[in-house]
């Protein structure tokens, strides 16, 4: 078993244990021991929970790629012959998504086997200061005359067309762990409303507006020409759910 640490990469060999009380299923094995599989029939590289976060926690404020991570890796592993390290790069892509994936479901309370699935945006968190009802306001029908005003929400919309996504080889490769459970909207309903929505914008009168005035170039290597999103007007919280892609400019 190569099993990846923030004090390097080794391989181990192991015996599965079969006592009578043991789990059956040795992805409860590795877990127990603070170890994440990078498969789950047959595992054969695992990362330690400290790995894990560490990675996470760089990416999210060091703006650290998976590949440099792993490189550090391995030349901490071997800092004379870094290259004789397994590379373990495509197991840490979908490690990482996964651990991502699960410390997204606890935060927001959710379990496993549970009948019901986290409803749209449910596992993204709001602004806390911003008007909810039944968590910083009361129901609606306890409202006065003059609190309509005061419970107000205020968002505002705004666009980023330099936000691109290129068109992939093998787009059944791109599996969501969480589909319209975050900030942007399932792909299914948004893709059904596409095909309604105007195939032309109209063109602005304002003379700098490119991103309306462009959007009708044909951009046949891109899937999206950039994100629309709404957000708190005080505080800069993204709404959850409120994600979008555009296609043709602001379309």
């Amino acid at each position: 078993l190569t099993i990846v640490a923030s004090t390097g990469i080794f391989k181990h060999s192991i015996r599965w244990c079969h006592c009578a009380k043991s789990s059956k299923r040795f992805v409860q094995l590795l877990l127990c021991a603070k170890l994440f599989p990078a498969s789950f029939k047959n595992p054969k590289t695992a990362f330690t929970f400290e790995v894990l976060d560490q990675f996470q926690l760089d990416a999210l404020e060091c703006k650290t790629a998976a590949m440099n991570f792993m490189s550090k890796i391995g030349r901490v592993t071997d800092e004379v012959f870094p290259s004789r390290v397994p590379d373990c790069y495509r197991e840490l892509l979908r490690v990482s998504r996964q651990w991502r994936d699960i410390h997204n479901r606890i935060r927001a309370g959710d379990v496993h086997d549970r009948p019901d699935v986290p409803a749209d945006g449910g596992l993204a968190l709001f602004c806390p200061a911003c008007p909810q009802i039944g968590i910083n306001i009361p129901p609606e029908i306890e409202w006065k005359a003059d609190d309509r005003l005061l419970y107000r929400p205020q968002l505002v919309s705004d666009g980023n067309m330099k936000l691109v996504h290129q068109l992939q080889k093998r787009p059944e490769d791109d599996v969501s762990l969480s589909d319209g459970e975050m900030f942007i909207v399932k792909r299914a309903p948004y893709a059904k409303h596409l095909v309604n929505a105007p195939q032309r914008q109209p063109k602005s009168k304002c003379s700098n507006h490119r991103a309306q005035n462009h959007g009708n170039l044909n951009r046949n290597h891109l899937d999206s020409t950039g994100k629309g999103a709404c957000a708190c007007a005080r505080h800069g919280a993204f709404v959850p759910h409120c994600m979008v892609d555009f296609q043709k400019g602001e379309r």
